[in-house]
């Protein structure tokens, strides 16, 4: 549950009041000095001592035993220095410092924070941003000690009179993307016996119930009749039957831009089985369908006037007798034969078919996000995404957003030379090299193959959707990377 959120006038509401301050900049104003003086200028006396020195990231709690009962003093850093990033981390962190305390409501200082390089509406967004993320838990399957877990319920942001009106209007359209992320992370979180693909196209028809998007469900029987063999074949051996997902959101006018997500519910690694270790967290491995479908539902209620269409491609990659497996040639829904070489390469698979049928929406831009490969870990590493595709016009303008929205992106290249390292002996293409080499880059060429001449981008999440630990607005466990990133290049498609 997220912390109910307010704008205010007010200096010193609930227990605690968080006090920012920059390196270069240790002066109290005529409103910090209120407080400062009602606690003993202790805040003085921590910036004179030396005890806080405004420091990057440095937070310094005072306990005061009067009203407001502490003072958390946060350092941004120098001025000229200051990032968007930077106040991010510190915020979700002093935020989760307080929770941990046995605090409960709280209040942020935002005058402070005001300055040349970083605007008011970037500092106030994002600063909601790290409230809602920083502070996520995932408690659904809990069950003993609930009354335990510590909360924050309630938070203050305090701003100068004449930014009252703006600075709601900001708060109400972070509050939406902060749900869109942390939607996403519920799902992704979801367990694998319950998130069945059955599950999610459930949850997919709930979300879009009273709203404009339309809303509908691809059985294995009408992806069979559709000739999304690729797709079905990744799925066949599991109880738990594939569902596509497609919902459509008309608030503009123009062609379409279509988004499309792997959701592998649970990936095995098929009769390739992976190594034990690497099984634990495969519910992530529908990170990217759990964006799209999160995306979609965020554009209806910030009412973006830009048409978007979300596919959602999810399967089951289990082990049993009627697997696919290694040699199998498979005719995909394009018509491309694909040769397999290895079933754990199998969200390409039903990335191919849904790929090829958003082409049916003749669109703008074909834009998929998938946890693909693990390469993309060696070739970038956990702070950034690569992304490859056909037009440089949309890779530049997502990398924009990326920076944006702090889902920050690598480009990687895709040459027509690289087209021949897939060319197969006895089918159209194999989906894969035997040799692994620029395992990243080689799972896009063959995406590649399934869009035509259409303006596509592909973002590989594999290394930035599941956190082994807390680290700033990005939690640990599901992250939501990439749906920020989305809604702002949504945004400025209007």
């Amino acid at each position: 549950m997220e912390p109910k959120i307010r704008i205010t006038r007010e200096i010193n509401e609930g227990k605690c009041v968080v006090l920012p301050f920059f390196q270069d900049k240790l002066k109290l104003d005529k409103n910090t000095s209120k407080i400062d003086n009602s606690i003993g200028r202790n805040i003085s006396k921590e910036i004179k001592n030396k005890d806080f020195k405004g420091e990057n990231g440095e937070i310094r709690s005072i306990y005061t035993g009067k009203n407001p009962k502490y003072v958390m003093l946060l350092g941004l850093g120098e001025e000229k220095k200051f990032e968007a990033k930077k106040l991010m981390k510190t915020i979700s962190d002093a935020s989760r410092k307080i929770r941990s305390m046995g605090i409960e409501s709280f209040s942020l200082y935002l005058e402070s924070i005001k300055n040349k390089k970083v605007g008011f509406e970037e500092v106030l967004e994002k600063t909601v941003l790290s409230f809602n993320l920083g502070l996520y838990q995932y408690l659904d399957y809990k069950t003993k000690d609930l009354d335990k877990v510590k909360k924050i319920k309630d938070i203050s942001i305090i701003v100068d009179k004449n930014d009252v009106s703006k600075a709601k209007n900001i708060l109400s359209d972070a509050n939406v993307l902060s749900q869109a992320v942390n939607s996403t992370r519920n799902l992704i979180n979801t367990p694998p016996n319950v998130a069945v693909p059955e599950y999610m196209a459930k949850y997919a028809k709930n979300i879009c119930k009273g709203t404009k998007i339309k809303c509908s469900i691809l059985d294995e029987e009408a992806l069979s009749k559709l000739g999304m063999n690729c797709y079905i074949a990744v799925g066949q051996a599991s109880v738990n039957k594939p569902k596509m997902v497609v919902m459509e959101y008309q608030g503009g006018k123009g062609k379409p831009i279509v988004l499309v997500g792997k959701g592998i519910t649970y990936d095995t690694g098929g009769i390739n089985t992976k190594p034990a270790t690497y099984m634990t967290t495969m519910k992530m491995d529908k990170s990217g369908a759990c964006n799209v479908l999160s995306i979609v539902e965020a554009c209806a209620k910030l009412k973006l006037k830009v048409n978007v269409i979300g596919i959602g491609a999810f399967a089951e990659n289990a082990v049993a007798g009627n697997a696919y497996k290694p040699d199998d040639v498979i005719k995909s829904y394009s018509g491309i034969t694909v040769e397999v070489l290895h079933s754990d390469a199998e969200g390409r698979m039903v990335l191919a078919d849904a790929l090829a049928y958003a082409l049916k929406y003749k669109p703008k831009y074909v834009i998929d996000m998938a946890t693909l490969t693990g390469a993309a870990i060696v070739a970038t590493g956990y702070l950034v995404s690569p992304i490859m595709g056909t037009d440089q016009g949309l890779i530049n303008k997502l990398i924009e957003s990326g920076e944006n929205s702090l889902d920050r992106l690598w480009q990687l290249p895709i040459w027509e030379e690289h087209d021949e390292i897939l060319k197969s002996d006895i089918a159209d293409v194999k989906h894969l090299t035997p040799e692994m080499d620029a395992g990243t880059i080689v799972a896009g060429v063959f995406l590649k193959q399934f869009v035509k001449d259409s303006k596509w981008a592909h973002l590989d999440i594999a290394a930035t959707a599941f956190n082994k630990s807390d680290k700033g607005h990005r939690i640990k466990g599901g992250t939501g990377f990439g749906v920020l990133l989305m809604l702002d290049f949504l945004k400025n498609q209007q």
